[in-house]
């Protein structure tokens, strides 16, 4: 009589090695506009915003370079469309604007009570947990 002890191992080898193809972690990040002591707040990711249903979601940041220097305008739109947009010429926060990709979780920190709206803070964060832009 024959043993099916290794047939039977090697099913439920298979059937964990398959599960696991299918892992890793997922977050959707969908654009939140909110205001927090005293500044205003835009996050979410690139990809979840471009996969939303919403018309008016979106996240992100144009940087220029013009006469007087590079400069950045960044804006955040909710799926509500509650949104706001600031610039900076800030060199640090170019450089952060700058590494924004289609796979991109980005924050952004607004100053709200100057003359003009100025980010003060940009944060991007890059990594395979983000929801993929769909073509």
């Amino acid at each position: 009589m024959k043993s099916c002890y290794p047939l039977a191992l090697l099913l439920l080898g298979c059937s964990v090695f398959a599960q696991d193809a299918f892992a890793g972690k997922k977050v959707a990040g969908s654009v939140q506009v909110y205001q927090s002591g005293g500044w205003v707040h835009g996050e979410g990711s690139l990809g979840s915003a471009r996969n939303s249903t919403s018309p008016v979601e979106e996240i992100g940041c144009e940087v220029r370079n013009e006469p007087e220097g590079s400069a950045v305008t960044c804006s955040a739109t909710n799926a509500g469309g509650g949104g706001f947009s600031c610039d900076t010429r800030n060199s640090n926060l170019i450089a952060a604007a700058r590494s924004i990709n289609s796979d991109s979780y980005v924050r952004i920190i607004a100053n709200p009570l100057i003359d003009k709206v100025e980010c003060i803070s940009i944060s991007v964060e890059n990594s395979s947990k983000y929801e993929p832009k769909k073509p």
